[in-house]
């Protein structure tokens, strides 16, 4: 998949990115930890912020598009979830307390990958499809919110995707009903 870690903008596989978890590594500093849809692990040598942005950059959007296409949907302003594909649902979850300031905290999981959810002591944590299990620092009620805005957010998206396509049916429909009134 790496197109994040060798700067490869022609392959983008959505599909492969179950997590992206803001990790600390020795004798580099903070870097961002991919888990992948199979479990496989890999630590990119950037700051989680800037591999967002990279996923960003190679769909071609930014954050205040995305607030605009889904206003209706996403009622948050900070931390809100990020839809970059059908594939690539991402949810803000706060898994680290970071040891100096300005560190991230909130690492981003895509909703495809949750299998399910859980109360963890006073905190809560996720099981993923792919086994790993990951300890977050936040209420079950915001897990549970950040879950259902995602839900509402796949379902929209799957409305637009049948709404195209029974436009382009209609259109060639249309086409064909020209053509024929032609003979």
């Amino acid at each position: 998949m790496y197109y994040l870690q060798y700067d490869n903008p022609y392959n983008n596989n959505d599909d492969e990115i179950a997590a992206l978890l803001p990790v600390y590594t020795e004798g580099v500093g903070d870097t961002t930890e991919v888990i992948e849809m199979g479990g496989k692990r890999r630590v990119l040598h950037s700051k989680i912020n800037s591999v967002i942005n990279q996923l960003f950059i190679l769909h071609a959007t930014s954050i205040e598009k995305i607030r605009r296409k889904y206003e209706g949907i996403i009622l948050q302003k900070n931390k809100p979830p990020l839809p970059l594909s059908q594939e690539l649902i991402l949810l803000p979850f706060k898994v680290r307390r970071p040891l100096v300031k300005g560190d991230p905290a909130y690492g981003y999981i895509n909703y495809i990958s949750i299998k399910s959810y859980d109360r963890a002591g006073k905190y809560s944590k996720l099981f993923l499809t792919n086994g790993i299990e990951i300890h977050l620092i936040q209420s079950l009620a915001t897990t549970q919110k950040n879950i259902m805005q995602a839900k509402l957010i796949a379902s929209e998206m799957e409305l637009r995707k049948h709404r195209k396509e029974t436009e382009l049916i209609n259109d060639i429909l249309n086409l064909k009903n020209d053509i024929f009134t032609l003979f």
